[in-house]
């Protein structure tokens, strides 16, 4: 104010002195003063409502040209102010499409939400499984505390450059379209990000000051696409239950889904055989951690075997143990693959899974392979490779695909490897997003029945070879959940996780973060806590105090 007052007066003084000493012509007399030698203020526009500006935004067009890679461009088609409401925030939704190119390729349909009280940074949510829909951006079930948008995040997400009809959760049509393809394996979130960059400058003037990524499973491949491949994009990044080993993986699961119901399905175990071998897994390795809580804790140590449930004889005598077919099955699903062949970046294996892991959550109840093509009651962990490998590897919608045998894969091992070429975020080459910075927040739990655990060890331990613990240990946070099973689990960490409180103290003020706690949204169990350990270590339980309270226990690594 003072400094506006100056302005003011000087000019004002200037013109006065000079009047007086009969300068600027006229003589003595009256002093006389120029009206237009006088500065005049108007009061500045004031800012619009929100609700306007956030119909200003409807029909705004994106030029291709502000956009990384190749696209028509984007325009919005929905601009809505969304009023705050309980947990929600005042906020302007907008929608959104981003036009391909090629022909026969679907738009990439996006969505952003702009919050009233912008908190300066925005947020960037992965999708999950074959996506085609854009995930929810008021909500999210990967961080506890106040979700992004009660924080006064700009959010933004895609669908990945196809839509799933409502019916189809599998639906995997789009992989014989290029462009689609490589949209879904990572190319539009580049393309999204940008279009949201430039929607969110125009709402608000400026850019972010910083970006962040959160995402699960296929979200969480996403985000170590985007730490590999666009590093200067993003400031951090949350990845659960990663799917970066895309094609290793999902060739993993094809030979476990031929063990399950090759042959007729003689190998295949149903709910009851599950529990069978469930509880014969915790009476040998849910003390090794102190606590028998139905967690197996300290899962290096557990060395169970199969074989001892062996029925008499070999064959299927019932309900209390397992045949031969199904002991080979369960060594199937817990071994490491060996592949007769190698992936993007050289990988020739993929790890199996670990025992106490939750496959229940995840296998339908039919022992005979569905002819023709049903994934629907095949569970998750036999629907996935089925739906992928008939429209990706097979191109044939209704081809068989549990006659590709995903080890040794014949004629079929060219389109493999060309798959794993554009799907594959195995890349340990991140010292960009490093450089500038970047941290990471990884999380996995040990009973993940899709997305092996050891599958993110491996990853880390390559991070270790190549860049060195102290380095790794600047940027990367890699925490297990015994228990925690994908997005489910007899502890299901979902929503119990304060990644993002985290990763903002990380990131703004350079607080790093140690070993958290992890809270239980199980029902029967909501509410109990386990810490949080940073691996290799895991909770060890103190001897004694509540078993339900993370205050029991302590992270050991022995």
């Amino acid at each position: 104010m003072r400094g506006f007052k100056k302005r003011r007066v000087l000019p004002l003084l200037a013109v006065l002195l000079l009047q007086a000493c009969g300068g600027g012509g006229g003589g003595g007399g009256a002093i006389q003063i120029d009206p237009s030698a006088v500065a005049t203020t108007q009061p500045p526009p004031s800012p619009p409502s929100a609700g306007t500006a956030c119909a200003a935004l409807r029909g705004t067009k994106v030029d291709g040209t502000v956009i990384g890679l190749p696209t028509k461009g984007a325009t919005v088609t929905e601009a809505a102010l969304v009023p705050g409401s309980g947990q929600t925030s005042e906020h302007c939704m907008l929608k959104g499409r981003i036009a391909s190119v090629s022909e026969g390729a679907q738009d990439i349909m996006f969505a952003l939400v702009l919050p009233t009280n912008w908190n300066g940074n925005a947020m960037h949510f992965g999708g999950g499984g074959f996506d085609g829909v854009v995930p929810d951006l008021v909500t999210t079930p990967l961080t506890s505390g106040a979700s992004p948008l009660q924080r006064g995040y700009a959010i933004f997400a895609d669908d990945s450059g196809h839509q799933a009809p409502p019916t189809d959760p599998f639906y995997t049509a789009f992989a014989s379209n290029s462009e689609m393809l490589r949209n879904y394996a990572g190319d539009a979130l580049k393309k999204t990000r940008d279009v949201a960059m430039k929607l969110i400058g125009l709402r608000y003037g400026k850019a972010p000051a910083r970006t962040y990524f959160m995402g699960g499973s296929k979200g969480g491949h996403e985000g170590m696409q985007v730490m590999q491949k666009w590093p200067a994009d993003y400031d951090g990044v949350v990845t659960y239950f990663p799917a970066y080993a895309y094609m290793p993986q999902m060739m993993t699961i094809q030979v476990g889904t031929r063990a399950l119901w090759g042959n007729g399905g003689v190998g295949f175990l149903g709910p009851k055989k599950l529990q069978t071998l469930r509880t014969a897994e915790l009476a040998a390795c849910d003390a090794l951690d102190g606590a028998v809580d139905g967690i197996v804790g300290n899962v290096a140590a557990c060395t169970f075997k199969p074989q001892s449930l062996r029925c008499k004889g070999g064959a299927d005598t019932g309900d209390d143990c397992l045949s031969d077919a199904q002991i080979r099955t369960v060594d199937t699903l817990q071994s490491r693959t060996a592949f007769s062949y190698a992936f993007k970046n050289g990988a020739t294996s993929n790890p199996g899974f670990l025992p106490s892991t939750d496959y229940a959550s995840v296998l339908g109840a039919t022992v005979t392979f569905p002819v023709p093509p049903n994934p629907l009651v095949l569970g998750s962990l036999g629907a996935l490779p089925d739906a992928f490998i008939r429209n990706a590897v097979l191109m044939d919608p209704l081809g068989l695909s549990i006659g590709l045998d995903g080890a040794s894969p014949g004629s079929y091992l060219p389109r493999i490897q060309e798959l794993s070429g554009v799907m594959d975020a195995t890349s340990t080459n991140i010292e960009p997003f490093v450089a500038r910075g970047g941290k990471w927040l990884l999380v996995h739990g040990t009973s993940d029945p899709l997305i092996p655990f050891q599958g993110s060890v491996d990853y880390y331990n390559a991070l270790l070879l190549k860049l060195g613990r102290p380095q790794v240990d600047a940027f990367l946070r890699f925490y297990q959940v015994p228990g925690y099973g994908h997005g489910t689990g007899h502890f299901n960490a979902t929503g119990g996780v304060p990644v993002l409180d985290a990763l903002e103290a990380w990131v703004e003020r350079g607080k790093a973060p140690g070993e958290l706690m992890a809270t239980d949204a199980n029902p029967a169990t909501a509410g109990r806590t386990r810490p949080l350990c940073i691996y290799p270590s895991w909770p060890k339980y103190n001897g004694s105090g509540d078993l339900n309270a993370a205050s029991s226990y302590r992270c050991a690594t022995s």
